[in-house]
């Protein structure tokens, strides 16, 4: 990365140390997205077209992630074109932005999940030997082995969920997020994407939309090109049918729906797309802190992922409870925060 043979040392150090992109400009930059990407939600008017709307919401965390990654991407352009770049080799950035840019994406398209095979007998030996080694309070089971009834469903293993369940003393049950989206198989989703005409799309409210970060950019002294612009739109037509395709997958199968579901990580799509499903057929979410504690800051982001899917939030303490609720208000995509509740409340 670095050419250490053209550095310049001295007392001082290396007086000629160069780094291309600036991090504080790079957390601004997120911060601000998320914020006005929120904004822009929060004082739309949803009625005109809900379900293209939807598919905004759910996609935007993504999209925030990829025109960071392009700004940067545009940083080092500009950067190591200076003399004060002699020094740095900047071929490892640029080849990880290119593998990395639409990373998620490809990994939505690739997926199989096949239908429950016949080893279902040794799954579920193999669930109840877990179950008991681990002891953590979750009982493991597939999806096809419940009866639903009002039995709490958990879709990722969280420690924090699990001392939940047992202060509240209550039965939870581990299920794979796959199990909801059996039969999701890749080629379907080629055949899908070939398709693009099937999926609506409000150029209109797309381009409003885009505006937020064309904005932001420019203000960064960063301005998109026809391709860039081109680019984000394919990407986000191909991400929507992605959406699309396991919406229908879900919506197949909707007597296997919990009334209470716990999800691990609103990070996670699968886990989006079931927590809406399952508010929309009145059921109730509760999201969980996770990471171990590395989001107790002022600046945390962690309201903008985990906080719009949920009814109910899990956290570590009141402390990480304050910061949470501070940093939520220009994070949310309504004006409904979810009830946060931490673990050493009586609740």
């Amino acid at each position: 990365m670095f050419k250490h043979q053209n550095f310049k040392l001295s007392n001082r150090g290396v007086e000629n140390y160069f780094w291309p992109i600036n991090r504080a400009e790079v957390a601004n930059l997120y911060r601000e997205m998320i914020q006005d990407s929120a904004s822009f939600f929060k004082n739309s008017n949803t009625k005109e077209d809900s379900e293209f709307f939807e598919h905004l919401k759910i996609i935007n965390m993504y999209l925030v992630l990829k025109i960071a990654d392009l700004y940067q991407k545009k940083i080092l352009e500009f950067s190591i074109k200076g003399e004060q770049s002699k020094n740095f080799d900047g071929d490892i950035f640029d080849l990880e932005l290119d593998q990395s840019k639409n990373k998620y994406l490809d990994y939505l398209k690739g997926i199989h999940w096949p239908e429950p095979s016949k080893f279902r007998i040794h799954r579920k030996l193999r669930n109840l030997l877990v179950t008991k080694i681990r002891n953590d309070g979750l009982s493991r089971q597939d999806l096809y082995d419940i009866n639903l009834g009002n039995e709490i469903i958990l879709t990722g293993i969280n420690p924090l969920a699990s001392r939940y369940a047992r202060k509240a003393n209550n039965p939870v049950t581990l299920v794979k997020i796959i199990d909801f989206f059996t039969g999701a198989n890749s080629d379907d989703i080629q055949e899908n994407l070939k398709r693009s005409e099937s999926e609506y799309f409000n150029y209109r409210i797309f381009s409003n939309y885009l505006e937020v970060f064309t904005t932001i950019l420019n203000n960064y002294g960063v301005e998109l090109s026809a391709a860039d612009l081109s680019e984000i739109h394919n990407w986000h037509k191909d991400f929507s049918l992605c959406v699309s395709y396991y919406q229908n997958l879900l919506k197949k199968h909707t007597s296997n729906l919990p009334k209470s579901l716990w999800t691990s990580s609103a990070g996670i799509l699968w886990n989006k797309i079931l927590a809406i499903e399952v508010r929309k057929q009145g059921g109730l979410v509760t999201g969980f802190d996770h990471a171990e504690g590395a989001t107790l800051s002022t600046e945390t982001i962690f309201p903008f992922i985990e906080f719009q899917e949920v009814d109910v939030f899990v956290t570590h303490s009141k402390t990480f409870k304050s910061y949470l609720l501070e940093a939520s208000a220009d994070q949310l995509y309504t004006f409904n925060c979810p009830d946060v509740i931490s673990i050493d409340e009586n609740k």
